[in-house]
C-alpha cells in the first residue's frame, strides 16, 4: 500500500485528464492540475483538480497524465 500511495503523490502538480460518469448518466471529460489527494483508511483514495470537486480514483475512466 505504501508503494501505491507514493506513486499517487508523484501526480501532485501534474496536468491530468480523465472522464467520469455523472449522476445523470452522461460521461464528462475533465482536465487540469492535480492539486489534492486524500487517502482514506477504509475507502478508495480521492483527488481534486484545480482545487475543485473530489473524484475517487475508482470512479474515473481514461485517466491520463499529460506528457
Amino acid at each position: 500500500m505504501a508503494v501505491s500511495n507514493t506513486n499517487l503523490l508523484e501526480l501532485l502538480g501534474k496536468q491530468v485528464s480523465f472522464s467520469w460518469l455523472g449522476a445523470d448518466g452522461v460521461t464528462y471529460n475533465s482536465e487540469g492540475e492535480l492539486t489534492s489527494i486524500v487517502f482514506h483508511l477504509h475507502a478508495t483514495s480521492e483527488f481534486a483538480v484545480d482545487k475543485g470537486d473530489y473524484f475517487s480514483f475508482d470512479e474515473v475512466q481514461s485517466f491520463q497524465v499529460a506528457q
